[in-house]
């Protein structure tokens, strides 16, 4: 029997060394963590107080529906950065994904704690692009980190949208 599965053709992978495991585990916590930072401006009473005051879209999501999306989306990222990690010559893409990272962060200062929609939309216009940019470049390193960065660049297009709409409603 183990001779006929042998000669099957199939290729099994070799186990995935207990550093990479660590490094995915640190990445991962990472990045949810800074993302956890950095929503800090939405906790101040002021700052929530005015978004609640602002004309949103019908198709605005409920606010806890935005701490289900994101953590999934980082954890996708991260499983998809951390794939590219694992490829040789992973240095520049890894770096394009730090620079998109670190752009994504600071919309939330730029939207919520500077008050300012308008800045907002052209910050989240160069994070879109910043995360095609990266997409193409994990695709080209690894197929399914590249698909693993599409639900964030949805979400990017959603939240450009969603950005838009507050910007249309409220007089930019």
């Amino acid at each position: 029997m183990s001779n006929e599965i042998a000669n099957t053709g199939s290729v099994t992978s070799p186990p995935i060394p207990l550093r990479d495991w660590t490094v995915l585990a640190c990445l991962t916590g990472g990045i949810l963590t800074l993302s956890y930072l950095s929503s800090f401006p939405m906790m101040d009473a002021q700052i929530m107080q005015w978004y609640a005051s602002l004309s949103k879209s019908p198709l605005n999501p409920p606010p806890w529906a935005f701490s289900v999306v994101w953590p999934l989306l980082y954890i996708g990222m991260s499983v998809a950065a951390w794939r590219v990690w694992r490829t040789p010559h992973a240095k520049p893409a890894l770096r394009l994904f730090a620079l998109q990272l670190a752009a994504n962060l600071l919309w939330t200062i730029m939207f919520f704690a500077m008050q300012s929609p308008a800045l907002g939309m052209g910050w989240l216009l160069l994070i879109l692009l910043l995360a095609i940019a990266t997409c193409w470049k994990f695709y080209l390193h690894d197929r399914i980190a590249g698909l693993l960065m599409l639900p964030y660049i949805w979400w990017l297009c959603f939240a450009a949208y969603l950005n838009g709409s507050i910007l249309l409603l409220n007089g930019a």
